[in-house]
């Protein structure tokens, strides 16, 4: 990260799992981001609910899946990892999804993050992960996207920058949206929303919540899907976790055959001029042929904004036509994300195929 001649010491910097409580792990993370710069990019507030539910209480987690850089015994960085699989074309691999890595200043000056990166790296091979996957996004000097950049020049056969990862987005609540964000363009954005706003669907019987008996024909949906890479989700990654902020909220649409389609949200707080939540629609699949997706992403954003969100954003997506998201009042959203990827073994693909269908945490 940055550096800093002054204030050396003679402590060695270890590398050792995480055991504190996610509340702690979160507080850590924001004070960390929050000294450096940020860039025009708003600043994420996980919440120790989330990192719970996704990393530490995830069936697959284990100690090597979030690791803390000590020196002595004070914390300075840390990075975890989401289990995860993926299809790459018709093969499915042992993956694990990375970010959350948060180094103090004093962390900077032995070098941290590079050797929370070579740990992770190293003790999830040994575990059987095949790849990792992450994103960036541009802040501050050193930090961030130029962080990533940096190590992937210094090691070009351990980890490359992916392509962009660029965004839909509709705003939900233009008052509270226009409140949080600094950026005139998009105050005038949220304002602007006024002229279409987000009515509340009528009740509609095939769409519910997800239940366990969905999850088969849910995998099938993403292993037939058209993107060269794709989740291989599991039933931790689909079921519905207490509240938006905690985890996965799934709706599932049902037709005259079965399940047909399904999406899945969270809410993930952010920061800029104010306090504002996000929805990160993540999944939203077909099978072939279905009609009325749309109705499915209707009631997604619709209790996106009953949890609170002023803002929905969703990964643009192969299966995903402009003329979809653009009938269903979606704007482009050019946020300079990147995904990061590390193939661990010789079998997997060198480069990130440009056709991916991914989560977003």
């Amino acid at each position: 990260m940055t550096s800093d001649p002054q204030g050396e010491s003679d402590e060695d910097l270890r590398i050792a799992p995480l055991t504190l409580a996610p509340d702690v792990i979160a507080h850590f993370i924001a004070e960390v981001y929050d000294s450096y710069g940020h860039g025009t990019s708003f600043v994420p507030r996980w919440t120790a609910a989330f990192l719970d539910h996704v990393v530490f209480k995830h069936p697959e987690t284990t100690p090597d899946h979030a690791l803390g850089a000590y020196v002595g015994d004070r914390l300075v960085g840390i990075i975890m990892a989401q289990p995860h699989e993926v299809w790459i074309g018709q093969t499915r691999h042992r993956a694990a999804y990375s970010s959350w890595l948060a180094v103090t200043r004093e962390g900077a000056r032995y070098f941290a993050a590079l050797q929370l990166v070579n740990a992770l790296r190293d003790r999830l091979r040994a575990r059987g992960v095949e790849v990792i996957f992450g994103l960036a996004y541009r802040s501050g000097r050193s930090v961030g996207l130029n962080f990533w950049e940096g190590f992937a020049r210094a090691f070009p056969t351990e980890i490359t920058i992916g392509p962009d990862l660029k965004f839909w987005s509709r705003v939900l609540d233009g008052r509270a949206f226009a409140k949080a964000v600094k950026s005139p363009l998009l105050r005038v954005g949220a304002y602007a929303s006024y002229v279409r706003p987000l009515l509340k669907p009528a009740a509609d019987p095939s769409i519910r919540q997800f239940a366990g008996a969905d999850f088969d024909v849910c995998a099938a949906i993403m292993t037939n899907a058209g993107s060269k890479l794709r989740i291989a989700p599991s039933p931790w990654e689909l079921a519905s976790a207490q509240a938006a902020d905690q985890g996965p909220q799934t709706l599932v649409m049902h037709g005259a055959t079965g399940a047909q389609a399904f999406g899945a949200y969270h809410i993930l707080p952010m920061e800029d001029a104010g306090s504002l939540r996000l929805a990160m629609i993540e999944l939203l699949n077909a099978q072939p042929g279905t009609r009325g997706i749309g109705r499915l992403l209707t009631h997604l954003l619709w209790h996106a904004k009953a949890s609170g969100a002023s803002l929905a954003v969703i990964p643009r997506k192969p299966h995903l036509s402009a003329a979809f998201m653009l009938a269903a009042g979606f704007v482009p959203y050019e946020a300079g994300f990147k995904m990061l990827y590390m193939p661990l073994t010789a079998n997997i693909p060198q480069r990130m195929p440009a056709n991916f269908d991914m989560l977003v945490r």
